[in-house]
C-alpha cells in the first residue's frame, strides 16, 4: 500500500519549470531515494510535499489525506517530517532544546495553559521531554543532550536534525542530502541509522548524491532531470538506465560504484 502518492506535480518559478508533471508513489515502510543532477527539482519536490511551496498543478496525498494547499504545520501534524540539505539548528540552544522543538509538534496544551504552568501543561511538558530524550538516545546523542548544538561535530549535528524530525512522531520522513559533508565512516553510520528508522515503521524518502547510500538502502529509486521523472524502479534497473547514465551518472562504470 502506498503511503505517499504524488500525481502530476508541477511547480513553476516564472518561466522556469522546476517540476513538470511528476508522478511518485512511495509504498508504506519503504526507503525511496530521489536522485538527479543539481537543478533536477529534487529539493523543490520536498518543499512542495512538506508545504513550503504550493504546486501550480497536481496532487499530494498521504494515506488518503490531501496535502497540497495545506500549511507546513498542518502537514507536520499529519505525520510528515523533514530535514534540510543545509543544517537548520539553533546553535545556542542545547541538543535537547532543539529536539524539543520537534516534539512540541505533538503538544496539545494551549498557550495560556503553558504560560500559567497548569498541571496538564506540566504533564505534557514532561512527556515531550521524555520523547526528546528517546529521540536523542536513538541517534546516539543522549550523553550530549546538554551541549549547545553549535558545539557538536558536523556529523552529530546531522544526527541531531534527524532526532528533531523523529521527535515529531512522523509516518513519513524526508531526508535532504543527509550524508552531505560527512566522512565515509559517518556516512556508513548514518546508513545504519536510516535502516533502523525504517524498522520503526517510518517510511523514508531520501535525496542523495551518495551512490553507496542509494544502492545500499533503497527499495526504489526515482530519477529526476530538468523537473521531469526519467526513471522509477528498483535500484539496478534505474542505475542501469541509459537515460539516467547520460543525464546524471556519467558512465556505466559510475553507475556500478
Amino acid at each position: 500500500m502506498d503511503l505517499l502518492e504524488v500525481r502530476g506535480l508541477t511547480k513553476r518559478f516564472g518561466g522556469v519549470v522546476a517540476l513538470d508533471g511528476v508522478d511518485v508513489a512511495v509504498p508504506s515502510g519503504s526507503i525511496v531515494s530521489i536522485i538527479g543532477p543539481n537543478g533536477a527539482g529534487k529539493t523543490t519536490f520536498f518543499n512542495v510535499v512538506s508545504g513550503l511551496l504550493r504546486p501550480n498543478a497536481g496532487t499530494v496525498t498521504l494515506a488518503g489525506h490531501r496535502l497540497d494547499g495545506l500549511r507546513p504545520d498542518q502537514i507536520a501534524s499529519l505525520g510528515v517530517a523533514r530535514t534540510f540539505q543545509n543544517l537548520r539548528l539553533f546553535g545556542r540552544l542545547t541538543a535537547e532544546e532543539n529536539v524539543l522543538i520537534g516534539a512540541h509538534c505533538q503538544g496539545r496544551a494551549s498557550l495560556l495553559a503553558a504560560l500559567v504552568r497548569s498541571p496538564g501543561a506540566r504533564e505534557e511538558e514532561g512527556r515531550l521531554r521524555r520523547r526528546a530524550r528517546e529521540a536523542l538516545a536513538f541517534v546516539g546523542l543522549e550523553r550530549r543532550r546538554t551541549h549547545p548544538a553549535g558545539s557538536l561535530p558536523y556529523g552529530a549535528q546531522r544526527r541531531l536534525e534527524i532526532a528533531r524530525a523523529l521527535a515529531s512522531g512522523p509516518r513519513l520522513l524526508l531526508l535532504d542530502e543527509p550524508t552531505a559533508g560527512m566522512t565515509p565512516e559517518e556516512s556508513a553510520d548514518l546508513m545504519g541509522l536510516i535502516e533502523r528508522i525504517r524498522r520503526l515503521g517510518i517510511t523514508v524518502v531520501v535525496i542523495a548524491h551518495d551512490m553507496q547510500l542509494v544502492r545500499g538502502l533503497s527499495d526504489r529509486i526515482v530519477a529526476l532531470h530538468h523537473g521531469r521523472k526519467i526513471a522509477d524502479g528498483p535500484p539496478a534497473a534505474v542505475m542501469g538506465s541509459r537515460e539516467v547514465i547520460d543525464a546524471y551518472l556519467g558512465s556505466e562504470d559510475d553507475a556500478l560504484v
